[in-house]
């Protein structure tokens, strides 16, 4: 009897797993937006991705997770469209995820570079119509902050202890943060 029930509740936690896992979808995103031409310049991947990774070092033990820190390519279209909401890439110079590695984990976490000149207050908007505190198909998360700092827009998805501390060391670390969009489950 102990057996049975110890298979069935691995079988039911790999289930939840593969049936969670869903970001690296390639083969769907690779054509889709028409962005496959699109590339960050030089060194900008690097710094986003140190700003996150120095985020997390000064956050120390407030954020639970192991990040995935990585640039998300304009061909996985879908991915960046789940992430923030964004189906118009073209005033985009790059978007860094920093959400956990397993999305079993109800956390995500971005940062959207975007061109000088583009309107980033309509940018933060489209996010916001589309924030998805239910996108993680396993799990809920608890609350969403949508901010920037001139040109980089930072997107965070968590529990509300995450979400602030992050808001909170992103403006901490870039200077004075622009508009703030708050959305509660």
């Amino acid at each position: 009897m102990k057996k049975t029930i110890v298979f069935l509740a691995v079988a039911v936690l790999f289930l939840g797993v593969v049936g969670c896992f869903n970001r690296n979808n390639d083969e769907d995103d690779a054509d889709k937006g028409g962005n496959n031409q699109q590339q960050a310049p030089e060194g900008l991947v690097e710094e986003l991705e140190a700003l996150i990774k120095e985020m997390y070092d000064n956050l120390g033990d407030v954020i639970q997770i192991f990040p995935m820190i990585e640039e998300i390519p304009f061909e996985q279209a879908e991915r960046i469209e789940t992430l923030t909401g964004i189906t118009d890439l073209s005033d985009i110079e790059a978007v860094v995820n920093g959400g956990a590695a397993i999305n079993v984990i109800p956390y995500e976490m971005a940062l959207v570079q975007v061109r000088d000149g583009a309107d980033v207050n309509a940018i933060m908007s489209v996010m916001e119509s589309s924030i998805d505190l239910g996108q993680l198909i396993c799990v809920e998360m608890d609350a969403a902050i949508i901010t920037n700092a001139g040109n980089l827009i930072l997107i965070v998805m968590g529990t509300r202890e995450e979400v602030d501390a992050v808001y909170a060391e992103f403006g901490r670390l870039r200077g004075p943060l622009g508009r703030k969009i708050e959305r509660v489950n």
